[in-house]
């Protein structure tokens, strides 16, 4: 039991499912950061558009949920994964390292879902309703996007071989930070871009940051240094060395003694 006091007290041995981790995740509030950026950014003018500028929100509400699955899969994710981000990022709001691994899995899995969607929507052709000139100026740059995001989707899935939750989640909210960059950032290169669309492609690029420096703080500790004292874990309690050094033959003991 002191050696556990011990341990929780001491922030280089916070510990997780891969082992010792750091106290304060910087990465994570990047990322955490970037999500509330990205939610606030769907309420904001993107696009110059025909009689009005062209705001997610109003598009979603007039078109019935259609405009959100065609084009705004990116404040999809942020809105599915903001309050589940939240508890990951903010500890101490959960304390159960049980509780903390299982919503690490859950942000895992709702990146994926969000990721795989996004990049088949890249996959199809150009938008019918962009003017000609741009749809074959923009071309080859949409076929460059498209292989990015499916790159980073694969990635994505590479990271689930991490035994940690945490590197898992990480993995994945990168890719979904990268391929909304990528998303946006398309967006910007074909017209006028409104102060919606930059605070959206400065969201997307705060979450894939914070997820790749989420990534390197996550790594179990290689150098971490048990502290000292004199408690014993119980495996060394019970171990040969330990069994050897008890009172000899002969010499004092604290225990009930046989009489004849």
């Amino acid at each position: 039991m002191e050696e556990d006091k011990t341990t929780s007290r001491n922030p280089a041995f916070a510990t997780n499912d891969a082992g010792p981790r750091r106290r304060v995740c910087w990465g994570r509030f990047l990322s955490l950061t970037g999500f509330v950026l990205l939610c606030v950014s769907f309420f904001l003018p993107q696009v110059p558009g025909c009689n009005e500028p062209i705001v997610p929100a109003d598009e979603t509400v007039g078109s019935n949920g259609a405009f959100l699955i065609a084009l705004g899969i990116p404040f999809l994710a942020a809105a599915l994964l903001l309050p589940f981000y939240a508890c990951h990022a903010l500890s101490w709001l959960v304390r159960s390292p049980r509780a903390r691994k299982t919503i690490a899995l859950i942000v895992c899995v709702l990146a994926l879902l969000a990721l795989v969607p996004g990049t088949l929507r890249m996959a199809e052709p150009i938008p019918s309703w962009m003017a000609s000139p741009i749809r074959e100026l923009s071309a080859w740059v949409w076929i460059g996007c498209t292989g990015f995001c499916a790159l980073v989707t694969v990635l994505a899935f590479a990271g689930l071989a991490s035994r940690s939750a945490d590197r898992k989640a990480a993995a994945a909210v990168f890719g979904v930070g990268a391929a909304s960059l990528v998303y946006f950032g398309f967006w910007v290169w074909c017209g006028e871009a409104l102060y919606g669309l930059w605070v959206s492609v400065s969201a997307s690029g705060l979450i894939a940051l914070g997820a790749a420096i989420d990534w390197f703080q996550s790594r179990p500790a290689r150098n971490a240094t048990p502290p000292r004292g004199p408690a014993t874990s119980p495996r060394t309690a019970h171990s040969p060395a330990s069994r050897g050094s008890g009172p000899q033959p002969g010499g004092p003991s604290s225990g009930p003694t046989c009489r004849s």
